[in-house]
C-alpha cells in the first residue's frame, strides 16, 4: 500500500509541474529610453530620466511632446506560453480628455539588441491609458504578441507609448518609473511558460489537460476506497 501511495505522490508532482514556471524580465537602463521632440530644437533622446512615458505639452507658437520605447529580453524564454503580463508603475494619467495615450507592441523584433534608442516601437495596438487618479502598478496583457516573439525565435520583445495631443493650451501626461528608477520600480514583463522541454514554442497551454488531471483524481479516488475497505 505504502509503494502505491508513492507512486500516486509522484504522479501528483509531475502533474502539478507540468502547469510550467514564471520569469519576470526587467527593463535595464540602455532598454528603457524617452524620445523627444520640440518645435525649434528637434529631436534628441533620453536616456537617464528615472521617468517615461507619453507626454505632449502644446502651447501658442510651441509644442514638444516625447514617447518611451522599451525592449525586453525574452532570449531565456522556452515552452508553450500561458500568458505574459506587463507591469508598469504608473504614477499620472492625465489629459483634457480621452484617450491620454497607447501602448504598442512589435510583432517583428529580429533587428532588436536591447537597446530602446534603436526607436522600435510597435504595429500592434495593447492598451489604451484614460484619465485615472490613485495609480499604482498596473497590468497589460501582452500574451499574443511576446508568443508570437518567441515562436519566431526573437531575443526581445519592444514596445512604446504614443501620446495623444490636444493641442494649444493643453498637456497631456502618462508617467511611469523607468530602469533608472532602481529594479524595484522597473517596467517588468512576467511570462508564464509550460517548459516541456521541448524548446522555444510560442504555442499557448502548459495548464495541466484535463485528463491528466482525471487520471489522478480517479487514482486517487480508488485509492481512498480500497483504503477504506480494508479497515
Amino acid at each position: 500500500m505504502k509503494s502505491q501511495w508513492m507512486v500516486l505522490g509522484a504522479l501528483a508532482l509531475a502533474v502539478l509541474a507540468s502547469s510550467g514556471q514564471a520569469m519576470e524580465v526587467k527593463t535595464t537602463s540602455e532598454g528603457d529610453a524617452n524620445a523627444w521632440w520640440a518645435r525649434g530644437g528637434g529631436s534628441w533622446w533620453e536616456t537617464t530620466a528615472t521617468t517615461g512615458g507619453a507626454h505632449y505639452y502644446g502651447f501658442p507658437g510651441y509644442v514638444q511632446y516625447y514617447s518611451t520605447y522599451m525592449q525586453f529580453d525574452i532570449s531565456s524564454a522556452s515552452g508553450p506560453i500561458t500568458s505574459a503580463t506587463l507591469k508598469l508603475n504608473l504614477s499620472e494619467s492625465s489629459a483634457p480628455g480621452d484617450p491620454v495615450a497607447w501602448l504598442y507592441g512589435c510583432s517583428n523584433t529580429s533587428t532588436a539588441t536591447g537597446v530602446a534608442t534603436q526607436g522600435l516601437g510597435g504595429d500592434t495596438l495593447m492598451a489604451t491609458f484614460y484619465n485615472s487618479t490613485g495609480l499604482d502598478w498596473v497590468d497589460i496583457d501582452v500574451t499574443d504578441l511576446v508568443a508570437v516573439n518567441i515562436a519566431s525565435g526573437y531575443d526581445w520583445a519592444c514596445f512604446s507609448v504614443m501620446y495623444k495631443g490636444y493641442y494649444d493650451n493643453s498637456s497631456t501626461n502618462l508617467t511611469f518609473s523607468t530602469a533608472d528608477a532602481g529594479a524595484a520600480l522597473a517596467p517588468t514583463l512576467v511570462i508564464e511558460t509550460g517548459d516541456d522541454g521541448g524548446g522555444r514554442d510560442g504555442n499557448n497551454g502548459g495548464v495541466p489537460e484535463p485528463a491528466s488531471l482525471g487520471v489522478l483524481s480517479l487514482g486517487l479516488s480508488a485509492m481512498l476506497w480500497r483504503r477504506r475497505r480494508g479497515n
